[in-house]
């Protein structure tokens, strides 16, 4: 029997084709080829353990390269497949098939896609407690491990397409609305799982949560945005990048940034990267780092010494491994795009500094009873992230402000800490007179004078602050050398030209403030 004779029977019989066309066909050959070629690839020559610094070699270029061409083969089978209905709707079963047999070869793509993508994972030492010593390990994933996901997502979503292409239209539909549903009980469930305070979340939706929703709602990062406000909001994160370059120019970088935003839901879907490095390693830092901070701190105040129980900082917040790893990626980001100060291209980048910027929520008696403002520099916590070269690895991770949370000091606070020093230092004093008596040890007595001469030079360097207009104690100013709080961000730069209002033309643009920042170092001294 001929072939054309063996279609008219086909049909005859009812039976539906499950060859498709000739072009498709090729298509779903090159892509099943180059996809199996990236798969043996990445088991004969595995890629390295991922490090902060990318470096995916010729062998993780090549299966990329190898993964994309598959991809899009499979993707112009599938169209090609879908024309033959083109204008006649959705194709209907049996006219369906062949596209149904497509879509189960595209799955069969991006799998051996996702295993030509995911490398091995490598197992990093971390110390879970300066005091006791113990460690544990975290597995950092492989460099493309996230488009590892995404095919492995294509393949489910190819099963899907074939499974939809064989089922009547009112099963179809059926399945759409029941996918629907699912998804949006998945929504209710990141809300109504959290406990409200003073209680537990009802235990339905808790196993839901835990056993259904939870690595669904992961994968397609929909369960943040809904925990974030239920049932309060907590304070959002930003992420500020100071990148210094050879020729001393500086850029500010500011993620996210409300103000140059193009629409509230921009900023709103950028604040993801600020809360994906607050996640912190639950362990205290130990007496070094604590003695250490203090010591630093002074010396950005221009102190001999601090004295115990004035300034300090409020609590260390390392954070956790895979939040290290995604803030090196940040930064080598936007190193990558601005490699050269505007203006210079000889310049390279020499630095960067990376802090954490948590802007506290501002009470509603501060509002109504002191008439405060939110944008006060008072709400904004900074925490160090660490010193960052051109690739994004962190340069120092025994910086003393390393991960430390500091606030700022208005004129209200600096009053207080003047009348607590001075409280202090009568005590001080009256308790060495009063030891005095007694057979104390010159050592004691040595300690007390020292402790309350410290307590007596911060009070007159307090008051030599408070003759200032609008003191601030800011020990983000201090250590990033700006005079801008919040510093301009290089995306207000772009706007400004965009708008066509060019810079003045010169050396790399520099935040400037009409008043010089005055250390507080004696008065009148100004800080170079």
């Amino acid at each position: 029997m001929s072939g054309e004779d063996r279609k008219v029977s086909e049909k005859e019989k009812g039976i539906p084709s499950l060859v498709p066309k000739r072009s498709s066909i090729v298509f779903l050959g090159i892509g099943l080829v180059v996809t199996a070629a990236a798969w043996a690839l990445n088991r004969i020559y595995p890629e390295p353990p991922s490090t902060a610094e990318i470096s995916l070699g010729w062998s993780g270029w090549t299966r990329l390269a190898l993964v994309v061409l598959g991809a899009v083969m499979g993707g112009v089978a599938l169209r090609t497949e879908l024309g033959r209905h083109k204008g006649k709707g959705w194709p209907q079963f049996p006219g369906s098939a062949t596209a149904a047999v497509v879509c189960v070869l595209l799955a069969q793509i991006m799998l051996f896609a996702g295993h030509g993508l995911v490398g091995e994972a490598s197992t990093q030492p971390m110390v879970s407690n300066d005091n006791t010593g113990d460690v544990i390990t975290w597995n950092r994933p492989g460099q493309m491990q996230s488009l590892g996901f995404v095919c492995r997502a294509g393949m489910i979503c190819a099963y899907v397409g074939g499974f939809l292409l064989v089922i009547p239209e009112v099963a179809r539909r059926v399945f759409l609305v029941g996918s629907l549903t699912f998804h949006f009980c998945g929504i209710l469930s990141a809300v109504l799982s959290v406990p409200p305070p003073n209680g537990n979340a009802p235990w339905l939706v808790s196993q839901a949560w835990t056993h259904v929703y939870r690595p669904y709602l992961l994968f397609i990062y929909q369960n943040n945005a809904y925990h974030f406000y239920s049932p309060e909001p907590g304070p959002p994160s930003f992420l500020w990048l100071q990148i210094t370059y050879t020729d001393g120019g500086k850029r500010w970088f500011r993620l996210p940034d409300a103000e140059n935003s193009p629409t509230p839901m921009h900023f709103q879907r950028m604040l993801s990267i600020g809360e994906s490095a607050s996640s912190a390693v639950q362990r205290e830092a130990g007496a070094f780092r604590s003695e250490a901070v203090i010591q630093k701190m002074a010396q950005l105040l221009g102190l001999e010494k601090l004295p115990r129980g004035t300034i300090e900082p409020i609590t260390w917040r390392e954070p956790m491994p895979n939040a290290k790893h995604l803030m090196c990626s940040y930064v080598r980001s936007l190193m990558s795009r601005f490699p050269h100060p505007e203006g210079n291209p000889e310049a390279n980048i020499l630095e960067g500094h990376l802090w954490r910027v948590v802007h506290s929520i501002i009470q509603p008696g501060e509002i109504a009873i002191d008439g405060r403002d939110g944008s006060e520099r008072r709400y904004f916590v900074t925490i160090y992230q660490g010193e960052y070269n051109e690739k994004g690895s962190l340069q120092d991770p025994n910086d003393p402000l390393l991960y430390w949370m500091l606030q700022a000091y208005d004129r209200k606070m600096i009053q207080q800490l003047a009348v607590q020093a001075a409280e202090r230092e009568t005590e001080v004093r009256r308790l060495r007179d009063l030891r005095g008596r007694d057979q104390t040890s010159a050592a004691e007595n040595a300690v007390m004078v020292e402790e309350a001469d410290a307590l007596k030079r911060f009070q007159g360097m307090l008051q030599i602050w408070l003759k200032e207009e609008a003191p601030v104690i800011d020990f983000f100013k201090l250590q990033s050398e700006t005079t801008k709080f919040p510093p301009v961000s290089v995306w207000a730069e772009e706007a400004n030209r965009t708008a066509k209002l060019p810079p003045k033309a010169g050396a790399a643009k520099k935040p400037v403030d009409d008043k010089a920042k005055v250390g507080i170092r004696g008065a009148g001294e100004a800080k170079p």
